[in-house]
């Protein structure tokens, strides 16, 4: 066999090599993807991707925020993500999976259990578990209090000293 063939050979068990590890370690999986969402990085870069666009690979440790439309999302054996819709987030992990919608219109949305047991938190500070028995969880994209304070104005414009 001549060096360039060995070469050959080598690259392409290398390459068959690291396409089997990324099938056995965890992955996040987006399907039925019909809005846009938001991708957080463990390192903190963010990206948005569109209903027309390609998805690029998801690692483990990421935010998910669903901006519009629905989802389904799932994290294999080994994966973990969060996934927030509205003003609810939900931990997923070891075959956890479910379906995310989000209407920015309404500023509603909903989580629908598919497998596992997801747990939730809002910012109001509910917590829960999404499982068979209790498969949904309505959201909405909270509140923010504000108070603006209106004072007379005098009319006069004399600089002050």
């Amino acid at each position: 066999m001549s060096a360039n063939k060995k070469c050959k050979m080598w690259v392409f068990l290398l390459f068959l090599i690291f396409a089997l590890t990324n099938l056995v370690w965890g992955a996040i999986t987006v399907s039925q993807r019909t809005g846009s969402i938001k991708i957080i990085y463990p390192d903190g870069k963010e990206v948005i991707v569109a209903a027309d666009e390609e998805l690029p690979s998801i690692p483990d440790g990421s935010t998910i925020i669903i901006l519009s439309g629905s989802t389904e999302i799932t994290a294999t054996e080994d994966s973990f993500v969060n996934v927030q819709v509205g003003s609810t987030t939900v931990y997923l992990d070891g075959g956890d999976s479910l379906e995310a919608s989000f209407n920015p219109d309404t500023a509603s949305g909903n989580l629908n259990w598919l497998a596992g047991e997801i747990e939730y938190s809002t910012l109001e500070g509910e917590a829960g578990t999404l499982y068979s028995s209790n498969p949904s969880f309505s959201t909405d994209a909270g509140s923010v209090e504000t108070e603006v304070v209106v004072e007379e104005d005098s009319g006069d414009i004399t600089p002050s000293e």
